[in-house]
């Protein structure tokens, strides 16, 4: 494709001799030549976009701007071949741009590359920075050299071996002239030119691949920092020693300098290294936040690693595996690609290693250009200062691109895949582990990880593959296959495999038509297609493997003389599974399990048997399946244990283990009804726990003031620390205005004490007092507030009448000094609580102590040493601290301590014995996770609620630790850099990640479990509510009267969690309707527990009237269920179904066969919803429409024929199609294919 795009060629007016002009252009003549292009990276800000470089073939290299990018240029690896026409108009140089060839070109890397490193000096500064022995180490072959972290990091494949280092050379022109032509930024163009020019007669370019120039200032800014600092990298076309060819070329200073995590750090090693990958031609990756530098896995995103040299600095990490693929650095048969329709389980090696799979990718829809990768990284070599061992996902779009307003538009293809969206890719939002799986459902695309193997982990990516590992043909029984191609713009084409117990191929007539065990699908868009297979003949027992081209709703209807049942595929095997045994019973209850083998090799089950309570009644029975193979059996005939006792319906969990992924169906069976039960994988992950919900209580965010008043015009400035009065008042220490505030119970902010915007230390009442920097306070029983009075270097305290004295320190002097009150010295004193005996705890932040006030007013060190820096456990007077900032005291009496520069919570318990109990010292980030895992940022405020849960303030963060010692995200988003959805300067009340903050520091936690902040950046207190987070499911369908039952069935897959929740019953009208259930009546909510790996059952008694409704079921544990369904017309499983706006339902009416299927809709929201209903027939096409309303929690349940009477099965005929659902917001839905006695559940496709 061919654009008009417009370019302008850079002429610069600068001090006589110092000139360059743009190269004269003919108009009438098209110039050819090579266009090279140049990342800018500006650490501490976010990216500097991209710079183009012009070789014409008959000119000098310039530089061009692309007013607009032309859409070709996204996916072309440059350098490329060009074609430019230009033409001047209105002083303005135009151009044409003819594109290069094809998209993602690789730049393979392999063999010796040498590179000359050249140190220049700006003219006017003769510093030199660094000396030429030390890049001579860092670019050399011993660790961490340049040369060997390349060596390790391409498997061998590429060197530096011949990289010399020159200079100091000495520039034309000075930093401030290199920098007129980019105001604020940097002339690589002229910048490079002169460094080669300085360097040639020492230098022979040809010699070298890649030309490495330092310079002795930094980049950037007329006053340059390291918030600022800029770095550039390209692979450049252009023509030295009268040769013309590409060089990888990169600009770093020598005093290279950033910020990371707010703090100055230095970066030579991994600041080369990055711009080193520019110049082999790589570029950056990112996540979706619409910035770059915050993919953690990558040395060409996230610079800040948590290993660092003395001299050189933080050391990068590996690139991304599909960074290595565009080197060249992975084989083909390291690399297996996972088309649509296919699945494959992997043993997935690090790609940190030199041997094995490294890398898998699974194209979307087909596509070249837009695809995932898989990959395992392990915590060696460079690795080593991951967060951790994981699978890591990318999204990869080669055409994809980001604006950036400095420089415009640059590559950006490699998105790493981040589940919770909280900003910050180094949790385990972007951590892939045994027994979690990744679903992009509209593009049908699924990874699941398995066991960790010696050199990663074994992981599967099904690609639109789906098996049903239970199908039964012959002796009067027939399976057909329903297919539903929910695309309304394509046709989806695949293969469907029939497998026996052995994985022969099942030799079956389908739709009458012979096949060899495999037969083609085809169905158009929004169309349904019916595959049945033979019921004459022998029995036949076996599973069907469908792979498509894109997503399709399937499910294997089987029906016989047991009954008839719906098997719904599985996207993905796994390597474990727990299954409900519901035995004996009313209904003759009799439970089985069908196994199917998705691969090529044998797998062993082992089986065991757990009672309702999820202890084991038996185990290590093992089961062999053949490769492709399947086994279908009672668990009574698996299991001699297996209980059968009619009075215990629903007592044992079976449980399912192996080494290799397989597929599971639960099988239940009574008198004449066939059902299907839900599967649940064993998880050893932590619930969803809770969510902060946030607001703002009082203050004008971002706009400072000292005014009194209703809170929704009072103002602070800069508060720092809250406490909880026994009246419902809330205390505000504030840092700006000097003076403790107060919110009222009724929302009304007074001054107590403290003369606003007045620096003091005078003692007396209320605003006669004097303050200066109040940055702590706390309350007693009493109602005295005390103030850690840091500017004044002392303890304040406030009584009741508002008399304000000094406990402890003297003003104006600081030191470290024990004693008694005044004799005693402070140097900013932080955080402040009270124990139950009186006792006051004080952060002494610049000594790096704790120190205790007792009530007497003596005090005494209890932990830390003054002026020793360190992260030491142990007893008081040998643990060591690094500026501690607030801590809180929890209902047991020991007191959490925030170490901010150790990124730390700390405890010390009543005998003063310090314990890290979150975060890993000297290690900062924000990742969730369990003891000896777990990140902080910069920790601040602390609160301790009645229950022992801990609450801290990280930055832009409120974390919890829970009583098991798991960290996790309650609210806010990282601020791990600026982007369009940091927090930097946001206050945005909002639940979770929606919610912002700008620097947290002091927390109270009410007792009713609520916690309230000081919002220092936004200038206001905040309020988190915080609530349980529940996984929810909805059950569409419910029927209870006159005989018709419902039972539902819950299995808590959890390793070591118990499961609490609660069951809720709607009417059709959405409200709460009374049942009586396993012999209790239930009135509209029930709540339930469920141990680890444990079954609850609750069964409607059937009496009574009849009542048609839904389900939802709220649970900490994500749960597996089914509600099972018993009528007139048999027993049918009906899944739990996630809500959706659009949804569709397989259709199949035949009035003389005696078949109907009908819809039932569900209403999970407490607004009512617009639903219209579309018919459509199996080609597609619209037969009819009507619309409903559903009102709050409401539902309806109608047949087809009912809701279209004209339209289905009119005069007698077979009609085939399906049942499409619209709403305004999402509804729940399932399907039912009813007979004269028979009945199953049809699985819905749902679209978010």
């Amino acid at each position: 494709m061919r654009r008009i795009v417009l370019l302008m060629f850079v002429c610069v007016s600068l001090p006589s001799g110092l000139a360059w002009r743009c190269p004269e252009t003919d108009p009438a003549r098209a110039s050819k030549g090579w266009l090279s292009r140049i990342h800018c990276d500006m650490k501490g800000l976010r990216p500097g976009g991209d710079r183009f470089l012009f070789l014409p073939e008959d000119g000098e290299l310039v530089e061009v701007f692309f007013k607009e990018m032309p859409e070709w240029l996204s996916g072309t690896k440059l350098p490329a071949r060009v074609n430019l026409r230009s033409v001047t108009d209105r002083g303005r140089l135009m151009a044409t741009v003819g594109p290069a060839d094809g998209p993602g070109q690789k730049t393979v890397q392999f063999g010796s590359k040498p590179w000359i490193v050249i140190l220049c000096k700006f003219a006017g500064d003769d510093s030199e920075p660094t000396t030429v022995s030390f890049f001579e180490a860092l670019f050399g072959s011993e660790y961490p050299g340049l040369d060997h972290y390349w060596r390790e990091v391409s498997g061998g494949r590429i060197n530096l071996a011949g990289t010399r280092v020159i200079g100091w050379y000495r520039l034309p022109w000075t930093r401030a002239q290199y920098l007129a032509s980019h105001p604020g930024h940097m002339d690589t163009r002229r910048a490079f030119i002169d460094a080669t020019a300085a360097a040639d007669k020492d230098v022979y370019f040809p010699s070298y691949t890649g030309i490495a120039l330092v310079f002795n200032n930094l980049f950037g800014t007329e006053t340059p920092g390291p918030s600022q600092t800029l770095a550039f990298g390209g692979d450049i076309v252009t023509t030295l020693d009268g040769i013309t060819r590409t060089w990888g070329v990169t600009w770093v200073p020598g005093n290279h300098r950033y910020y990371a995590f707010g703090h100055e750090a230095v970066g030579f090693h991994q600041a080369q290294a990055h711009e080193m990958g520019h110049g082999m031609g790589l570029p950056h990756s990112s996540a979706a936040y619409g910035q770059t530098y915050d993919n953690f896995w990558d040395v060409m995103s996230y610079w800040a690693t948590e290993i660092s040299h003395p001299e050189f600095g933080f050391l990068g990490p590996h690139t991304i595996a599909f960074h290595k693929d565009l080197l060249g650095w992975i084989p083909a048969d390291e690399k297996i690609t996972i088309a649509p329709g296919e699945q494959r389980t992997v043993e997935l090696a690090a790609v940190s290693t030199t041997t094995g799979v490294r890398l898998l990718e699974a194209p979307i829809g087909g596509s070249t250009s837009r695809y995932y990768t898989v990959e395992t990284r392990k915590r060696v070599g460079y690795d080593a200062g991951l967060v951790a061992d994981a699978v890591i996902i990318h999204d990869i779009d080669l055409y994809r691109t980001q604006v950036n307003g400095n420089f415009g538009t640059f590559p950006l293809p490699a998105h790493v895949v981040d589940a919770d969206m909280n900003g910050y890719t180094g949790d385990e939002g972007s951590i892939w582990h045994p027994g979690e799986a990744f679903t992009d459902a509209p593009n049908g695309i699924a990874v699941s990880v398995g066991r960790q193997t010696d050199t990663g982990y074994q992981v599967t990516v099904s690609n639109n593959a789906q098996a049903f590992s239970d199908f039964v043909s012959g002796a009067g029984t027939v399976s057909t296959l329903f297919l539903l191609n929910p695309s309304p713009s394509h046709s989806v084409e695949g293969s469907v495999r029939m497998s026996g117990p052995t994985g022969e191929s099942l030799s079956l007539k389908v739709n009458g038509s012979a096949t060899n065990g495999e037969f083609e699908i085809a169905v158009p868009p929004q169309g349904v297609r019916l595959f049945s297979a033979d019921g004459s003949g022998p029995l036949v027992l076996g599973s069907v493997a469908l792979g498509s081209s894109s997503p399709i709703a399937a499910s294997v209807l089987f029906e016989g003389q047991a009954g008839s049942a719906a098997v719904p595929g599985q996207m993905l095997p796994r390597n474990s599974a727990l299954l409900p045994c519901l035995t004996g019973g009313p209904a003759g209850f009799r439970s089985g399990v069908a196994v199917s083998n998705p691969s090529d090799g044998l797998l062993v089950l082992h089986l065991g048997l757990r009672d309702s309570e999820g202890l084991i009644l038996e185990s290590d029975k093992t089961l062999t399946i053949e490769p492709h193979g399947q086994k279908a059996a009672y668990v009574d005939e698996l299991l001699a244990n297996s209980p059968g006792d009619p009075g215990t319906p629903g007592s044992t969990v079976l449980e399912i283990t192996s080494e290799d992924p397989f597929n599971a169906l639960g099988l239940l069976t009574g008198s004449g009804f066939f059902a299907t039960l839900p599967v649940a994988q064993t998880s050893d992950q932590p619930s969803a726990g809770r969510t902060g919900v946030v607001t703002t209580i009082a203050g004008q965010p971002e706009n400072p003031g000292s005014a009194d008043g209703p809170v929704e015009i009072a103002t602070f400035s800069s508060p720092r620390d809250v406490a909880l009065g026994t009246d419902g008042s809330i205390y505000v220490a504030e840092y700006g205005n000097h003076a403790i505030r107060k919110i009222t119970p009724g929302g009304t902010v007074e001054t107590v004490a403290g003369q606003k915007g007045v620096r003091g230390s005078k003692d007396g009442v209320g605003t006669e007092a004097q303050f200066y920097q109040c940055s702590g306070l706390c309350t007693d029983k009493a109602g005295n507030i005390y103030v850690a009075d840091s500017g004044n270097h002392t303890i304040r305290r406030i009584s009741p009448a508002g008399d304000v004295s000094t406990v402890a320190g003297l003003a104006g002097s600081y030191g470290s000094s024990d004693g008694e009150g005044s004799e005693a010295r402070f140097w900013r004193p932080r955080g402040i609580d009270v124990d139950a005996s009186g006792n006051l705890y004080v952060c002494d932040q610049s000594n790096h102590t704790i120190r205790k006030i007792t009530p007497d007013g003596s005090v005494n060190t209890i932990a830390g040493r003054a002026g020793e820096v360190g992260s030491q456990d142990g007893p008081g007077n040998l643990a060591r601290f690094n500026s501690p900032w607030y801590l809180d005291i929890d209902p047991q009496g020991f007191v959490y301590v925030s170490d901010f520069e150790n990124s730390v919570l700390r405890r010390i318990d009543q005998d003063g014995n310090v314990m890290t109990v979150a975060g890993i010292a000297g290690k900062h980030g924000y990742f969730d996770a369990g003891p000896g895992q777990s990140r902080f940022g910069w920790p601040r405020g602390v609160a301790a609620d009645s229950a022992g849960r801990i609450y801290v303030g990280d930055r832009y963060l409120l974390r919890e630790l829970d009583t098991r010692g798991h960290l996790r995200t309650l609210a806010g988003f990282s601020d791990t850099y600026a982007s369009p959805l940091s927090p930097a300067g946001l206050t945005t009340d909002g639940a979770g990640t929606a919610a912002r903050f700008s620097q947290l520091f002091g927390l109270a936690a009410s007792p009713s479990g609520d916690v309230y902040t000081a919002d220092l950046g936004n200038h206001t207190i905040r309020k988190i509510e915080i609530r349980d987070n529940f996984y929810t499911s909805h059950f569409p369908h419910l029927a209870d009267g006159e005989g018709l039952t419902s039972a539902l069935i819950l299995i808590n897959p959890s390793e070591d969690q118990s499961a609490t929740g609660t069951i809720r019953l709607y009417d059709q009208a959405g409200l709460p309707f009374t049942a009586v259930m396993n012999g209790v009546v239930v009135s509209g909510a029930v709540s339930f527990t469920i141990p680890s790996k444990g079954i609850r059952v609750f069964a409607t008694s059937g009496s009574g009237p009849v009542v048609t409704g839904s389900v939802t079921v709220d649970s900490d544990v994500a749960l597996a269920g089914t509600l099972l369904y018993s009528s007139p017309f048999g027993v049918a499983g009906v899944p739990s179904s996630g809500p959706g706006l659009r949804l569709m339902i397989p259709v199949e009416t035949d009035k003389e066969a005696g078949i109907r299927t009908g819809a039932a809709l569900s209403n999970p929201e407490t607004t009512a919803v617009d639903v219209t209903l579309s018919l459509r027939d199996q080609e597609g096409l619209v037969v009819s429409e009507t619309s409903t309303v559903l009102p709050p929690h409401g539902k309806i349940a109608r047949f087809c024929d009912e809701l279209f009477q004209t339209k289905v099965g009119e005069n007698g005929d077979r009609f085939v199609g399906s049942l499409e659902i619209r709403a305004s917001h999402a509804v729940s839905a399932v399907g039912l294919r009813v007979t004269s006695k028979e009945s199953a559940a049809l699985p819905s496709y749902v679209e978010p």
